[in-house]
């Protein structure tokens, strides 16, 4: 709501695109024959229980899968086995590709162009039984005549506050803010050098945000600046229930 709020038009994607799409295009790189290969989800350092299903067993299995982990930027996809067609082959794992092509189809329109999609990305994960796991996710983006970086740094303030978050230069805020959050500098070959951060909320990374680099537009056919913003909303769910 607090995108819709601030003027952004709110798409529905595809899961699946292709691995040019998905990496290429970003200026991003993976090894497909790597699996599984993330971090430790937060507060859990073993693996779940194999084996018969007791009922203790299924709880701390439960207990395992709600737990959440820290943003990945450049995850390892799922590939589809026998896809029907080269332009759906992996599952996405990230929003930003598909929020430019959106971008793509629509700049004939005025600028400037507000985006957002609330959807999962589908990762692999060791952890799972099934050896991928979906993962909640928020990303906006901004394109017209300037980058728009403060419009998408200001939504990030917005909807961090709305989640009872707070940046760490805020002062006199009021009770409901459970936490702090802050930027800190990355190197995302997919944003301008300089003109990027992660969104780290004590030790955990729960995203991006930054000015798309010119060769990342270029692919997706596009001569103005953008900016973008992804977050994961998975931490959030076990925040809001403390």
């Amino acid at each position: 709501s607090e995108c819709a709020m601030a003027g952004f038009c709110e798409c529905l994607t595809w899961v699946l695109l292709n691995t040019k799409e998905n990496y290429d295009y970003l200026r991003r790189d993976v090894d497909l024959e790597l699996t599984g290969k993330e971090p430790i989800p937060r507060a859990f350092q073993k693996h779940p229980p194999t084996g018969a299903k007791s009922p203790k067993s299924k709880l701390a299995a439960h207990d395992a899968e709600s737990l959440y982990y820290p943003y990945e930027i450049n995850p390892v996809p799922v590939q589809l086995s026998n896809p029907k067609t080269r332009d759906f082959e992996i599952c996405r794992t990230s929003l930003i590709p598909c929020l430019l092509k959106v971008l793509q189809s629509n700049k004939h329109n005025p600028p400037p162009i507000k985006l957002f999609e609330v959807s999962d990305v589908v990762i692999q994960s060791s952890l799972a039984e099934t050896g991928a796991r979906n993962e909640r996710r928020l990303a906006a983006l901004i394109a017209g005549t300037s980058s728009g970086f403060e419009t998408i740094h200001g939504l990030l303030n917005q909807i961090m506050w709305s989640l009872n978050l707070a940046a760490d230069f805020e002062e006199n805020v009021n009770k409901r803010v459970q936490r702090r959050y802050h930027l800190e500098e990355i190197d995302d070959a997919a944003m301008f050098p300089g003109r990027q951060a992660k969104i780290m909320v004590g030790d955990v990374c729960i995203g991006i945000l930054g000015v798309l680099h010119p060769e990342v537009l270029e692919h997706f056919d596009m001569s103005f600046p953008a900016s973008v913003l992804e977050i994961t909303l998975e931490p959030f769910l076990e925040w809001l229930r403390e």
